[in-house]
């Protein structure tokens, strides 16, 4: 309970990842991905990421995780919360786009989502049903962005890419490296 009043917002996770970016000279991209899954005991919730070049921050990609929501008892709850939170991030920060990001276990029900999604009588319930296949299978995957207050699928553009400023590896710790010759 006392962790839901204390936990940030996307948008606020968000602004302060924006801020460091410009206070330690690392860059980050201008999309954000949104990502519903399942999690234990029968909830649901998402996580957010970004790309970065900042090599604390990203993973050996360049994803950065920066946001998780709590869990949700129900699917439907998760998807509402979600779309909330990105409507709220969006206005605060125009500049970016968001996406929510479903992964399915076949191709087929890739297609049904695509062509009858506006047609499904229970979108929510279908979605969830579709998206609770084993995590292992979901190789197939629906992008939708987030714009005028709607999703709707991206079926052309790909994920953003950073290139990292150098190929230079640093040492962690700022001690430099002397050389046994140079100790005497």
């Amino acid at each position: 309970m006392f962790a839901d009043i204390f936990r940030s917002s996307l948008s606020s996770k968000l602004d302060n990842l924006l801020k460091a970016s410009r206070a330690e000279r690392f860059q980050c991209g201008r999309q954000v991905h949104c990502h519903i899954s399942p999690r234990p005991k029968h909830c649901f919730g998402f996580s957010s990421s970004i790309v970065t070049n900042d090599a604390v921050r990203g993973d050996v990609n360049g994803i950065y995780h920066f946001f998780t929501s709590k869990d949700y008892p129900t699917f439907r709850e998760a998807l509402v919360s979600l779309t909330v939170q990105v409507a709220n991030a969006s206005s605060k920060v125009p500049a970016m786009r968001f996406f929510r990001v479903f992964g399915f276990g076949s191709e087929a029900d890739v297609q049904h989502y695509l062509t009858h999604h506006k047609e499904l009588t229970d979108s929510d319930g279908w979605l969830e049903k579709a998206i609770l296949c084993d995590w292992k299978a979901r190789h197939h995957f629906v992008r939708e962005q987030f714009e005028s207050g709607s999703w709707t699928p991206v079926v052309t553009e790909g994920p953003e890419v950073l290139e990292l400023l150098s190929d230079e590896i640093h040492p962690l710790s700022a001690q430099p490296i002397i050389p046994p010759d140079a100790a005497r």
